[in-house]
């Protein structure tokens, strides 16, 4: 370019003071370097045509401050910086922003120039545009600030608080404001205010706490719609801005905003603001097109992050609370790597002891259920969803009943990742259950028993009647008298068989009354106290005063006969005590324990407990003691508790059994109140 304008120029002179002049001025006018020279107060008194190209101004020596000729930001600053030091090299960057152009970056140096007293008289610069080397500098310095925030942060908000300092401090803006979008509202609402350094913008702050932005509403809305950057070189001037009285008000004009985004999601709006006003920069706004890309992918990892956090902690609460126990296995070892603390309520032992040895949690299950849950635990890490029943037996010996159900879960590639499993606690459902089903099946056989009650009792009675009649026919001494009496005697027999029969079906003849339970019972036991036998003790606690039942004395006394019959079966040959108890309680059904065999309500009973010493009764039999004719002795019926259990269901009671093995019984049967005339 010189050397082409050198040629079009004007010849030099043959003067060789001339020709110096002139060379001089053709250096002065090409130079690639624009020239000014000010007075001593700083004013412009020349610019050099690469001068005025830059700063796109011709304003000469117009006796303007350079700064002002120069068209920098803020020049009245600038000058009263530069006058301090206005007999020293001077050098600085800024800005140049005009409304029909991009802000562009410009270096000035300046040196004072002494006249031949030393006196100064004024300053010679030089200007130069660095606006792609700052662009490209300020692009690094960006990039590498959020990298680094990005890196340090622990949460989304103090990154976005970082990020928007940083790049107005790098930019040299006033004013950056961070919108993030409220998924209830589906509005931009400010989350984040960076006001600059030594700033303070009272009226833009006001208005943006009590703003929230639709879609296309505003700058941020504008970006929010359109997901790309956007400029406005003077928001005082902007038809779709309404924050534009605020922002006259503090001073701030020029304005630019960009997404933020990531894998097509928008998480907010970064906003922010120049006093100046400031011509579009497509350059910067593709920078931070990209910047806002990462800032995104930071925001999306962090939500990530939170929400899985988040997730976390509801997990851990849930399992920390739960009644049932919930587990977790690894179908890559076959072992299990969580239990949840209802383990130790439910199996009895802490899950970190289960989960020490993967042997022992096989160890808890019932012998005759392991195979099950062998198999169960083989398809559940397969993959397969599977619920399985399988009794545990505590550590104290007692067993429960566990319902579990064990189901895959995969991972986003499909992939079997874990095995989550719940065990439940189900004795409770399986006891109802048992009851329920002894209950129907009681039914069904007091049924039974029942009519063939009935029936026989038809037979016998026409049996007793017509052998009656058969034995007054006869003479005394006739050969079929003892036949005959054979005959009655067999049939009253089976006349009581009957009538324990149609006890236990509660289908006996009753003749109701105000029975004193306690002195039914002491009646009782003075009529068997000579029949007790001499290695066995019968000791009673009667308890006096108590509410009188409405009852049939006889079923009563058959009642209390049966249960100390059968408590002296229980000892047999060996020494033993019965013990005989009457007294007074307010049962509550979920009390009723034994063979479950509880009130139908709550409310005032008064009960009759036979205690023996005897063998106890086994578990495997428990359940079948009140069937009738079932009996482990080698001589007996099998009716006498069935007929307890018919007489006190038959008067709305109820009946409990205690027992261990080896280490006594005991019967206690539970009557309903009656209050009568106000009395007991």
């Amino acid at each position: 370019m010189g050397a082409k304008s050198v040629r079009a120029a004007t010849p030099l002179s043959a003067d060789p003071v001339a020709k110096e002049l002139d060379q001089f001025s053709l250096l002065v006018n090409w130079s690639p370097a624009g020239l000014f020279i000010t007075d001593p107060e700083g004013c412009c008194t020349y610019m050099n045509p690469h001068a005025k190209a830059i700063c796109q101004s011709d304003v000469g020596a117009s006796g303007q401050p350079w700064a002002q000729a120069l068209g920098v930001e803020n020049p009245n600053g600038v000058m009263e910086s530069w006058s301090s030091r206005a007999g020293l090299e001077y050098s600085g960057i800024f800005r140049v922003c005009r409304p029909d152009s991009a802000s562009r970056w410009i270096e000035v140096r300046t040196v004072p120039v002494e006249c031949s007293s030393g006196a100064l008289a004024g300053h010679s610069g030089i200007v130069q545009d660095i606006s792609e080397r700052w662009t490209s500098d300020r692009r690094i310095a960006a990039r590498d600030a959020i990298t680094r925030i990005l890196a340090d942060a622990e949460s989304a908000g103090s990154a976005c608080r970082a990020i928007l300092g940083e790049i107005g401090e790098i930019l040299g803006l006033s004013m950056g404001l961070f919108w993030e979008i409220d998924s209830e509202s589906r509005a931009l609402h400010v989350t984040a205010v960076w006001p600059g350094s030594g700033s303070d913008f009272p009226a833009v702050e006001a208005a943006v706490r009590e703003t929230g932005f639709p879609p296309g509403v505003g700058l941020p809305g504008r970006v929010w719609a359109d997901r790309k950057p956007a400029w406005i070189s003077d928001v005082t001037l902007d038809g779709n801005f309404p924050r534009a009285q605020a922002a006259a008000q503090d001073g701030l004009h020029g304005a630019f905003a960009f997404p933020i985004t990531a894998g097509g999601e928008i998480f907010g709006v970064m906003e922010f603001f120049s006093r100046a006003v400031w011509g579009k920069d497509p350059q910067l706004l593709e920078v931070f097109a990209v910047l806002g890309s990462q800032i995104g992918q930071f925001l999306y990892r962090k939500r990530r992050e939170t929400d899985l956090r988040r997730s976390e902690e509801m997990f851990w609460r849930v399992a920390q609370n739960i009644g049932e126990v919930l587990w977790i296995g690894d179908p890559a070892s076959k072992r299990l790597v969580y239990i949840s603390p209802a383990c130790e309520l439910i199996w009895g032992r802490t899950g970190e002891a289960l989960l020490s040895d993967a042997s022992s949690f096989l160890d808890t299950v019932h012998p005759s259920d392991r195979y099950r849950v062998t198999a169960f635990r083989d398809r559940a890490f397969r993959g397969i969803k599977v619920e399985e029943g399988y009794r545990i037996i505590r550590p104290d010996g007692a067993i429960s009943w566990i319902r579990d159900l064990a189901f895959p879960v995969r991972n986003e590639a499909g992939s079997l990742g874990h095995i989550v499993g719940l065990g439940v606690d189900i004795t409770e459902r399986v006891r109802r259950e048992q009851q329920r089903s002894q209950a129907a099946k009681a039914e069904a056989l007091g049924v039974l028993a029942g009519g063939l009650a009935h029936d026989f009792n038809n037979l016998l009675t026409s049996i007793l009647g017509n052998a009656s009649i058969a034995l007054d026919t006869v003479a005394d001494g006739h050969p079929a008298t003892p036949l005959i009496q054979n005959v009655i005697s067999s049939s009253e027999r089976a006349a009581t068989l009957v009538s324990q029969m149609l006890a236990y079906s509660g289908k006996g003849r009753f003749f109701n009354e105000f029975v004193d339970l306690s002195r039914l019972a002491d009646d009782f036991l003075k009529d068997v106290t000579d029949s007790i036998p001499a290695s066995i003790q019968l000791r009673s606690d009667l308890a006096s005063g108590l509410p009188c039942v409405e009852a049939d004395r006889h079923q009563i006394r058959q009642m209390v006969g049966n249960l100390y019959l059968n408590a002296l079966e229980a000892i047999g040959d060996a020494p033993g005590q019965v013990t005989v108890t009457t007294g007074f309680d307010a049962i509550d059904p979920e009390a009723c324990g034994g063979s479950g065999d509880g009130p139908d309500s709550s409310g005032e009973f008064v009960y009759l407990r036979v205690a023996d010493t005897g063998c106890g009764i086994d578990d495997a039999i428990r359940s079948r003691i009140f069937d009738p004719f079932f009996t482990t002795k080698f001589i007996g019926r099998g009716l006498g508790l069935s007929a307890v259990q018919g007489i006190v269901h038959a008067h709305s009671g109820s009946i409990r059994v205690s027992s261990q093995p080896g280490e006594g019984a005991a019967f206690t049967c539970l009557l309903p109140v009656v209050r009568h005339n106000g009395g007991m």
